[in-house]
């Protein structure tokens, strides 16, 4: 046969017959010690090349062919290059177990009964770079139906030369069980071959591999020949190559997973992409198909289809979409984006809260489509920066809450601020409508609140204010209440039908405008236009109440509003844009009738009306029956004019101003407390009157500032910005002070100064952001989205009133989010 070439084979004993006794005996013990071996690998350790006898050196053309796998196919020569000096190792212990290596995970390397199945992390690189020795059969065991060792070579074509060998390194024998193991097969199987149970690749703890000995020449060279073992083989090489040039298997391995994750990664930016630009817009996603290329499939489908045109991944995702397949795109991974998105906005904004230390509460209510109480909650804080100071009020979420009372209404806030871990102790301002559940004084939210922290000041929102101011005025005089409801009606008659405001447009120039409940500039709009196009809407009734071609109802209206016009065209003079300043009110009070009486005048000269009537209708209301006149004196008779100034001009200005002056007492209290820091008065005023106003603010704001130091601070402020102002200092607005100390690094020096306007501009002034945010609520949750869930609601609504964090924002962390949120059927 030829002398033994394989350098993986460990020297062979002389052989020694047995009785057969022995060998039972022998058997025995050596399956228990199998049976623990997993509990005692600890006793058997690494073999070390230092301490191997000379006698088991190889020669240099072995470690050659050992070392370079190519070799192995290299036909060896003769038997003199390949011979191995046989001796037996004098320390091998009689077990039979030697050249065992031991791993941290206790598997022996060259026993493949003793592997994971499948292999766990890290072991087949472990048995890549540390190739197993071929074991030996123990002694007694060699025979007819044992394994015979002239097999770990095979002869080459001619058989007529023995000395042509082959080394079969693949070949492994398992001692605990018996049996022979494919080494290559084991590792480099593909997976569809491992379904076929075959015997040489059944690695695993206490599995056994081939173990018909009895035709083991026959079966050996069959599966050497097998095509699974052909393409497991040239893996092997293969990556034995990748090995020495520096790419191993696990670096292939991980260039292929880095591969999938950035095609995944490509997919799911185009995806994140289109969900954003969905909400930010405002737009539906779903339609009433599930199916990517259905006509019906909705927005985002659509918008994916379209993407793919342009992105060669999400072009092969989408054609490798399939019913069984990871898609990522149903409704539910849109939702959860969509909540990873919205949860990062909002970590954001409320990260820049905290950072901002003062902040004020807005909170403000309306019903939604589905007839749901939406709570809109809004923080305002002001961002200190070089660049510029700005005040923000940043939108946080909707909340869906049914309570009316203060006390559930407080407990509510408290609970949402505790939840988006906002200290209430850091809050400095309050805003609300003028509800009072939600601003009374002794049992509305602002109060409960106040008495948690007293330094939570309640502004009323200045715009329900002076819509109330304009809306009460007007109830309490009749004349203007009547003419308010005439205007309404006109616009009512025109709109109620598409041919009358075909008529209205065809003489004028600019349309009639409807009044708004809660938006006063809406009646100065309706007012305004009838002002402007009063001859175009005379002319289109004159029309209508003459037309052949309209149904009686229509002529008489037509013609009752063509009537009312004519006689009180005098009070249009009476729009005004009403200002809230009451220097503005009391001057005109006094000096604005005559101004406008005489535009009155010019106007209804103009178009034709009797400046001498308008208020006679009141007459018939005085008189009084023939038998109560005797002795009553009737009071002096009125001009047209003088009734419409004292029952009209003066009724409603002084309503105005009783109005103004008891509901913005507290904005102007406010501005009183923080205005010696700016403007005319940091100017002139006294030190005795700075002092005041400096112990004043700090008795109300306690801890917040330091009142000594404050007084000093104030006493050196005007000399020390004066320099860096761009305008009169008596110009300058709190925003201009707090810039000009922040841009020059003044802070510092002016700590309470600094403090105390970012505490004023932290104030809220109206409720207005609320306000916008409805308007969005009615966009995202109309009525063809009723059914929308209130976070799906609150994280749509925050990516479109938010947008300007959405460009700022990493699609790689919503992405990594989203894939350590529950385990992903992919990697990315």
């Amino acid at each position: 046969m030829g002398t033994i070439s394989n350098p993986n084979l460990k020297p062979i004993s002389a052989r020694k017959e047995e009785s057969g006794a022995s060998k039972k005996k022998k058997r025995k013990i050596n399956n228990e010690k199998t049976a623990k071996l997993a509990d005692a690998a600890a006793k058997f350790f690494k073999l070390d090349s230092s301490s191997t006898p000379e006698s088991e050196t190889l020669s240099n053309d072995t470690e050659r062919q050992s070392g370079d796998p190519d070799a192995a196919d290299v036909p060896i020569s003769s038997a003199s290059d390949t011979a191995l000096e046989v001796q037996e190792n004098q320390g091998e212990t009689d077990s039979g177990v030697r050249g065992f290596e031991i791993y941290e995970n206790a598997f022996i390397a060259s026993d493949p009964s003793t592997w994971n199945n499948p292999l766990k992390s890290g072991e087949r690189s472990q048995l890549m770079s540390n190739r197993p020795l071929q074991e030996i059969p123990k002694q007694g065991e060699q025979g007819s139906v044992s394994f015979n060792v002239s097999q770990y070579n095979k002869i080459g074509s001619n058989p007529n030369n023995p000395n042509e060998l082959y080394a079969r390194d693949w070949l492994l024998y398992s001692v605990s069980t018996n049996s022979l193991f494919c080494y290559c097969c084991s590792l480099f199987a593909r997976i569809d071959s491992r379904k076929t149970q075959s015997p040489w690749i059944n690695f695993g703890i206490g599995n056994s591999g081939f173990n018909d000995f009895v035709h083991q020449s026959r079966r050996i060279k069959g599966h050497e020949e097998s095509q699974m073992h052909f393409q497991a083989l040239i893996c092997w090489r293969q990556s034995e190559k990748a090995s020495r040039s520096g790419n191993s298997l696990e670096k292939l391995a991980t260039a292929e997973m880095q591969k999938g994750i950035h095609h995944w990664k490509q997919v799911l930016h185009c995806i994140v992409d289109a969900i954003l630009y969905l909400a930010k817009n405002n737009l539906a996603f779903r339609g009433s198909s599930s199916q990517i290329h259905d006509d019906n499939s909705g927005n985002f489908l659509s918008l994916i289809e379209l993407l793919s045109k342009y992105s060669p991944a999400l072009a092969i995702h989408v054609n490798n979409l399939s019913k069984n397949r990871t898609s990522y795109l149903s409704p539910s991974i849109q939702n959860e984006f969509i909540s990873i998105a919205g949860e990062n906005i909002r970590r954001e904004i409320l990260k820049h809260i905290k950072s901002r230390k003062f902040f004020s509460i807005m909170f403000d209510a309306t019903p939604d489509i589905s007839h749901r109480e939406q709570i809109s909650e809004i923080i305002r804080t002001v961002k200190i920066s070089k660049d510029g100071c700005y005040i923000e009020e940043n939108f946080i979420r909707f909340i869906s809450f049914d309570g009316k009372t203060g006390e559930q209404l407080t407990k509510m806030i408290v609970d949402t601020l505790k939840n988006d871990d906002l200290d209430i102790g850091m809050c400095r301002g309050q805003g609300y409508d003028n509800g009072s559940n939600m601003a009374g004084m002794y049992k509305g939210v602002q109060a409960r609140v106040k008495e948690i922290n007293p330094k939570a000041i309640c502004i009323p929102c200045a715009a329900h204010s002076l819509n109330l101011v304009g809306h009460n005025a007007v109830n309490k005089v009749p004349a203007a209440k009547l003419l308010l409801g005439q205007i309404q009606n006109l616009y009512t008659f025109f709109s109620a039908s598409p041919s009358r405001w075909t008529i209205l447009k065809k003489h004028t120039k600019k349309t009639l405008k409807a009044q708004s409940h809660t938006r006063w500039s809406c009646k100065y709009d309706a007012v305004s236009a009838l002002l402007e196009e009063f001859d175009g809407v005379y002319e289109a009734l004159l029309e209508l109440a003459e037309s052949s071609e309209v149904n009686a109802q229509t002529c008489a209206d037509a013609d009752a509003h063509f009537n009312q016009i004519k006689k009180d065209m005098e009070v249009d003079a009476g729009a005004k844009h009403l200002r809230c300043l009451l220097d503005w009110l009391n001057e005109f009070r006094v000096n604005g009738y005559d101004k406008s009486l005489e535009k009155a005048k010019a106007r209804a000269s103009e178009i034709g009306v009797n400046c001498n009537s308008g208020f006679d209708y009141r007459a018939s209301r005085g008189n009084r029956p023939s038998r109560y006149r005797d002795g009553v004196q009737n009071p002096p008779t009125q001009s047209n004019e003088e009734t419409f100034k004292s029952e009209f001009f003066q009724k409603i200005m002084d309503q105005i101003i009783d109005e103004i002056r008891s509901r913005f007492q507290t904005l102007q209290q406010v501005a009183s407390d923080f205005s010696f820091l700016w403007g005319h008065k940091l100017e002139t005023y006294s030190s005795e009157e700075m002092k005041k106003n400096v112990m004043d603010l700090v008795k109300s704001y306690g801890n917040d500032f330091v009142g000594e130091t404050f007084l000093r601070e104030v006493e050196h402020l005007k000399r020390a910005i004066s320099a860096f102002l761009d305008k009169p200092l008596q110009k300058t607005m709190p925003l201009d002070i707090l810039n000009v100390l922040t841009a020059n690094g003044l802070q510092e020096q002016f700590i309470n100064c600094h403090t105390a306007l970012r505490i004023f501009l932290t104030l809220p002034v109206t409720v207005a952001t609320n306000e916008r945010s409805f308007s969005k609520l009615k966009i995202i949750n109309n009525y063809l989205r009723s059914s929308m869930g209130q976070e799906r609601l609150s994280d749509l609504s925050i990516i479109s009133i938010e947008h300007n964090y959405v460009k700022d924002m990493s699609f790689d962390k919503i992405i990594d989010d989203f894939a350590v949120a529950k385990c992903r059927n992919v990697q990315f």
